[in-house]
């Protein structure tokens, strides 16, 4: 390390001028600010730009990368056991975006070759990479690392380990220069709630004599010359240290009492204060909920406007205790942290809670609506027209590639398979090999035409011998005006009615048969077909009638729920809601359109839930239950109603998607 040059001529000076100043003091009464300039000297420092010393251990001893430079390399015996820091033991860092670039005294470039010897000084400016994990810098050309070997000779290697540097521990060291220029800090905490007292610290180097204090809002706090500040009143001032010409301020922030019940007005405040950060305390504000409540169903919370009559401010990731649903106008005390986000926005920061606030008779309202059932029931209408369809039956036949005698034609051109009256015919490209003999499977190869000739064929199924052929044979069918199926081994192929139809194939197909079928020859009947259409869906929702019970409540309602969408159907606005004799329940009939108006939306769920509205507030039920359209038809098909023409319908819109037992 650094030693500073010290004189012993230099220590008569000081004290004669430090026993000058004493003298002085006690004639003045003044007591004088001298400064005392340290000696030039190199201080060590963090990574970056400055100076760098590069060093090694071995056996005891220590060696040093000098700063010198070479033609060739490698560097080899550094100096040992030094004493003293010099300009020929530093290198000079600087820094030029991400790349360093290692220097000596003479502009010389600390750079490495591809070769484990390849550490060099000179012109080439190779860019340096500071790898803190294996403690070294890495050539960011060659991607080798400068290193020591045996001691002494330093060497550059693609990586860093025991083999590699064998005994030693190579070490880098920043230091930059210290020219002893005088300097003020100030240490302690910068905020205090208020009535308490904290104390700042002063931190001088190169200077010497006596510190004052003074604070810019004394209103706020005020601070005495130990440099304990008294926290006054919530806001900020300036606290400022000085000595000589030099002087250091700070911000001092001073909060209301943790714990403290704030006006909304007194929350904006405590948010200027905080900025982008959090308060250091938590605090309550008491308010009413806006009508722009969101849940989070990933974290279970709340975002919310709480108003009071001093002002509005934002609670975000809000957690509510109660185990009640929040909803607007709730009266409810908020607690925890406050922060002016992106010093733009104030609010209650995420993670804080809240109380739901009720009198007695409120909490037994809302008591007793967490134990009402609410239901649903469906009920549908629809319009249907009976028609008279001609339902022809298709003839099919089968040929089966299982027997060669099955062909009428063999040559090495063409083939011809006839069988139930299907005639089959391979003919052979020109490009092609000769058309095999085979059967059972049998064989066409790429490029082949495959011709299928029937009466009135409108599709055909072919049996490949594989799910590879079958394949094969599908991506050989490139007519847009067919349907093509794929199912394992078969291939179904359904186009308007026709006496032949030909592929073309692209690879080679093995085909154990082929089924057609045809609308020529096949018998015919008359059906009567039933269309149902325009229909419309209502559901029914209701709620024990002891609702009607509760104490001094206003009214009662449902709310559901889909697709987005909330929707509450009130006691005394709804002209819809009855009563129910037989299950002692109200119940109000929705139109499914009030809500969702697109029938491909019928497996959307429906959430139902009880409410009461007490002293213009209203609470909702915990408990829920949720539906679909497409359940319910389920259910009551499942119980035997019919319903079989609306569980079509939904299946065919891929709304109900298995079958029921």
């Amino acid at each position: 390390m650094f030693k500073a040059k010290q004189r012993f001529t230099s220590l008569i000076v000081a004290c004669v001028l430090m026993f000058a100043s004493l003298f002085a003091a006690i004639a003045t009464l003044v007591i004088p600010q001298t400064t005392a300039v340290a000696e030039t000297s190199y201080v060590e420092t963090s990574f970056g730009e400055g100076k760098l010393l590069i060093t090694t251990t071995f056996n005891g001893s220590t060696y040093y990368l000098p700063a010198t430079t070479t033609s060739s390399g490698p560097l080899a015996k550094s100096f040992t056991n030094v004493s003293e820091i010099s300009e020929e033991h530093l290198w000079t860092v600087t820094a030029t975006g991400s790349n360093y670039y290692i220097q000596n005294s003479e502009d010389k470039y600390l750079y490495t070759t591809s070769t484990n010897n390849g550490v060099r000084v000179g012109d080439t400016q190779n860019a340096w990479a500071y790898d803190t994990s294996a403690n070294s810098f890495q050539d960011t050309v060659t991607s080798r690392y400068l290193g020591i070997y045996n001691g002494s000779n330093w060497r550059c290697y693609t990586t860093v380990n025991a083999s590699n540097y064998k005994e030693s521990s190579t070490s880098f060291k920043f230091y930059t220069l210290d020219s002893g220029t005088p300097s003020l800090s100030v240490s302690g905490d910068t905020h205090a709630q208020v009535e308490d007292v904290v104390t700042l610290s002063a931190e001088l180097a190169n200077i010497t004599g006596v510190v004052t204090w003074a604070s810019s809002n004394t209103e706020v706090a005020s601070i005495n010359q130990n440099g304990e500040v008294t926290a006054i009143a919530m806001g900020q001032t300036t606290i400022t240290a000085t000595i000589n010409e030099l002087s250091k301020e700070v911000l001092f922030k001073v909060y209301p009492v943790a714990g403290s019940e704030l006006t909304i007005a007194e929350a904006l405040e405590v948010c200027e204060l905080t900025g982008a950060t959090n308060a250091p305390y938590a605090y309550s504000a008491t308010g009413v909920l806006g009508d722009d409540i969101s849940y989070n169903e990933t974290y279970s919370n709340y975002t919310a406007t709480l108003t009071d009559a001093t002002g509005s401010i934002t609670v975000y990731g809000m957690k509510e205790e109660s185990g009640r649903v929040l909803t607007k106008g709730m009266n409810v005390t908020v607690t925890g942290t406050l922060i002016n986000y992106n010093d733009t926005t104030p609010e209650f920061n995420s993670g804080c809670t809240c109380v739901i606030n009720l009198d007695e008779t409120g909490e037994a309202a809302v008591n007793s609506l967490n134990a009402i059932e609410s239901f649903m029931q469906l009920s549908y209408k629809y319009n249907t027209t009976t028609s008279t369809e001609t339902v022809v039956t298709s003839a099919e036949a089968t040929i089966t590639f299982d027997d060669t005698a099955k062909r009428t034609t063999f040559t090495t051109e063409q083939q011809v398979w006839e069988e139930n009256g299907i005639t089959v015919t391979n003919d052979k490209a020109s490009s092609t090999n000769v058309i095999a003999d085979y059967a059972n499977p049998a064989r066409f190869y790429a490029k082949s035409t495959i011709t299928v000739e029937y009466t009135g064929i409108t599709k055909i199924e072919f049996t490949c011998n594989s799910t590879t052929y079958a394949t094969a044979l599908n991506n050989s069918i490139t007519d847009d005006t067919v349907t093509v199926t794929v199912s394992g081994k078969v291939v179904t192929v359904e186009f308007a009615e026709a006496n032949e139809y030909i592929i073309t194939l692209t690879a080679q197909v093995r085909m154990d048969s082929l089924t057609v079928y045809s609308a020529a020859g096949g018998e015919t009947s008359e059906k009567e077909v039933t269309t149902y259409s325009d229909s419309k869906f209502v559901i029914r929702c209701g709620i024990d009638a002891a609702i009607a019970d509760i104490t001094d409540i206003d009214s009662f309602g449902i709310r559901v729920s889909a697709g987005g969408k909330t929707v509450d159907y009130n006691s005394t606005s709804a002209t819809s809601w009855a009563f129910d004799e037989t299950k002692n329940v109200y119940y109000v009939v929705i139109n499914l359109g009030d809500i969702i108006n697109d029938t491909a939306k019928l497996g959307t769920e429906f959430t139902v839930q009880a409410y009461v509205v007490y002293d213009g507030v209203t609470y909702v039920s915990t408990s829920s239950k949720t539906y679909s359209v497409a359940s319910m038809i389920k259910a009551y098909k499942e119980a035997g109603e019919s319903v079989d023409h609306l569980y079509d319908y939904l299946v065919s819109k891929n709304l109900i998607v298995e079958e029921v037992a």
